[in-house]
């Protein structure tokens, strides 16, 4: 097919045109039959007379008219496809701007077989011309032209961007290019373009100022951040340009290299001009060499140095950005080295949470609900989940450190004589308050239900504990954070931590708590969290992910859910565990590069060697940490913890005494 750019193009025609053709044939009028039976014989005008008859057509006031209504029905489509955010509704505007192009075709057609695309979107003119294509194969026609208007090029670089999330801290668009189409084509493809310093007008390249504007201007990284990451919220597939203008001292410079571009730019044009066909031509690639080269001879290579500014300040606000964005703070053996200084020191672990003293009904006996007794025996230990933590992790050779209350009573005496593995200084004691108790029962290995009371002690804790302990999050190497907390208190804690930039394990512990932390309104400050199967249900709901229960089931159907909803299941999570009892956990883990890997672990234990599955959760998780504290692989970590559940699942104690230092050799 052959284009053109110009309205007024000669159709070839073999009649001769008759200077006595004035009108238009009735027959190719509006409602006409298209059929005229004289022919060439006929003293009217027809599309083969070419230029008289698209002259014709496009003099009629009927055709200015219903011309100018289309312009500005598809003028207000575009216009409301600009605004909308609604990607659906983006792509029914783009369909009837196509649509309606393709019907004024049809209606007010210049000549046979010439196709006017003024106004439809990329996508739409390439499905019009292989449309196009396929009628002609169908009738035989062997030529049709198309009226495309100004033809330009269009970057890989900006049809990437169209399709990436990703953020381009450039100097703006260069000013050899058409910067209006340019911006232009970046708004009609949702890619965000947002100017970084004062006033909302685009840089270009050399020049603080092109005259096109962006959608808007911001001199907060802040913002740009909040946009970055509301677009990957939504999940929006579009790239965004964060243009930096030239700073203030090269500002000079860079009007002097502009006038070299210019006059580079009307050099080329005149070398294409008088040589055009012969080899001392420039052209297509061969034109930016040229102008780059003739602007550093023009400048006396000050252009060099500009550019080499440009770079420099592009490459220190990146810098900055990134370092903002960096809220994703993969687990990996690179991200947990201490220094050669602390690493005679133990790894400092802070874990915050209720001490709770648990009281467990163990018997293998068929309970059922007739109110009957049943034989079995009961069991005293320390529990809580924060608290199995901190023990656990002290077995492992961590500096752990316990935060929490306790009540001034018979319990919280029982805790200060079971704690000799953990640093409990910073544990205060509540007058007047019972210490948390729990109670489990435990039918043939499953703990079927307890009992806590834990919330007269716990109510009256406030963020000013964690106020008086921040000194010791903010130099720690891992949080372990238990979803028992109130959460004015939880949302402290992960103030700090995302401040410090902290390792944060969130532990759920109930499926009533889950939806605490998304409370807090600082979910994305949590590195690493390890619900159970009704655990990460509630988590999949509250991420608006709709799940069938049975997809608990097994460890590859939660996989498969992860990776189709990993964006808004993970959030900001770099480890992911989903404990599933017998059928083993789910783990997606982020590698040193940032990649999701999935695996599915197997049960530590076999079901009837399960003396009690109490702190079984609690030992692993203290494991994982341990291992990745300890400079460990994440692999490595998982096996370990795997090891802590196994040790921990064959007593009835909450975290097992054959926990030792030795299990990370």
């Amino acid at each position: 097919m052959e284009q053109t750019n110009y309205n007024k193009l000669p159709i070839r025609s073999n009649i001769q045109v008759d200077k006595r053709k004035t009108k238009l044939c009735r027959h190719f009028r509006k409602g006409g039959d298209q059929i005229c039976h004289y022919g060439s014989k006929c003293i009217f005008i027809h599309p083969e007379d070419g230029e008289l008859y698209q002259n014709l057509i496009a003099d009629t006031e009927e055709y200015h008219q219903q011309k100018t209504m289309i312009n500005e029905k598809i003028g207000k489509l575009y216009q409301k496809r600009k605004v909308s955010s609604n990607f659906k509704k983006k792509q029914e505007y783009a369909k009837t701007i196509n649509e309606t192009i393709r019907q004024w075709n049809e209606d007010y057609p210049k000549a046979p077989n010439y196709y006017d695309l003024h106004g439809m979107t990329e996508q739409g003119a390439i499905d019009y011309v292989l449309d196009i294509v396929k009628w002609m194969r169908v009738k035989n026609v062997k030529t049709s032209r198309l009226e495309t208007g100004k033809a330009f090029d269009i970057s890989a670089d900006l049809q990437e961007l169209s399709q990436t999330p990703v953020c381009v801290v450039c100097s703006g668009v260069k000013s050899i290019l058409d910067i209006p189409k340019t911006v232009e084509y970046l708004e009609t493809h949702s890619v965000n373009c947002v100017v970084y310093g004062e006033g909302n007008v685009l840089p270009s390249f050399f020049t603080r100022k092109s005259g096109s504007k962006a959608q808007f201007q911001t001199e907060s990284l802040e913002e740009v951040v909040e946009l970055l990451k509301t677009s990957k919220t939504l999940g929006l597939p579009h790239g965004t340009v964060l243009a930096c203008p030239i700073p203030e001292k090269y500002a000079a410079d860079g009007d002097l290299i502009q006038q070299a571009i210019d006059q580079a730019v009307r050099e080329a044009m005149w070398v294409f001009l008088h040589y055009h066909g012969s080899e001392q031509n420039i052209a297509s690639q061969q034109v930016t060499p040229f102008i780059l080269a003739r602007v550093n001879e023009l400048t006396q290579g000050a252009s060099m140095k500009t550019n080499i500014a440009l770079l420099e300040n592009n490459a220190s606000i990146a810098g900055r950005l990134a370092a903002k964005l960096c809220d994703r703070r993969p687990i990996a053996i690179s991200k947990m080295n201490r220094n050669q200084s602390s690493m005679v020191s133990k790894p400092k672990v802070v874990s915050i949470g209720a001490a709770i003293v648990d009281f467990e009904a163990i018997t293998n006996e068929d309970v059922k609900d007739d109110g009957g007794s049943y034989n079995g025996r009961v069991v005293q230990r320390m529990g809580g989940v924060a608290r199995n933590h901190a023990e656990a992790l002290g077995r492992l050779g961590c500096e752990s450190i316990f935060v929490s209350a306790i009540g001034d009573d018979q319990n919280g005496q029982f805790f200060r004589q079971n704690s000799e593995k953990t640093d409990i200084t910073r544990v205060q004691m509540i007058t007047n308050r019972p210490t948390c108790t729990y109670l489990a029962v435990n039918v043939k290995g499953n703990v079927k239900y307890g009992i806590v009371t834990s919330e007269p002690l716990l109510s009256t804790l406030t963020p000013k504990l964690i106020e008086a302990n921040s000194d010791v999050l903010e130099c720690s190497d891992f949080i372990l954070l238990d979803s028992n907390l109130p959460v004015p208190l939880m949302a402290k804690t992960l103030e700090i931590a995302k401040k410090h930039e902290k390792q944060v394990w969130l532990e759920p512990t109930d499926i009533d708590k889950v939806k605490k932390v998304f409370s807090t309104g600082l979910v994305d400050a949590v590195t690493a969290t390890s619900p159970n199967a009704n655990e990460f249900l509630e988590w999949a709901k509250l991420c608006n992910v709709k799940v069938d229960t049975s997809i608990v089931n097994s460890a590859d159907s939660v996989l498969e859910l992860i990776e189709k909803e990993k964006r808004r299941l993970l959030l900001n999570t770099s480890l992911f565990v989903v404990t599933l009892a017998n059928k083993g956990s789910a783990v997606v883990h982020r590698n040193k590069l940032g990649q999701l890997e999935f695996q599915a672990l197997p049960p530590p234990l076999q079901m009837d060697k399960v003396v009690s599955v109490s702190g079984a959760g609690d030992s692993f998780n203290s494991g994982v940490i341990a291992g990745l504290t300890h400079n460990k692989s994440v692999v490595e970590s998982l096996q370990l913890g795997q090891e802590c559940a196994r040790l921990t699942l064959q007593t009835t104690l909450a975290v097992s005494e054959a926990i030792t230092p030795q299990l990370l050799k």
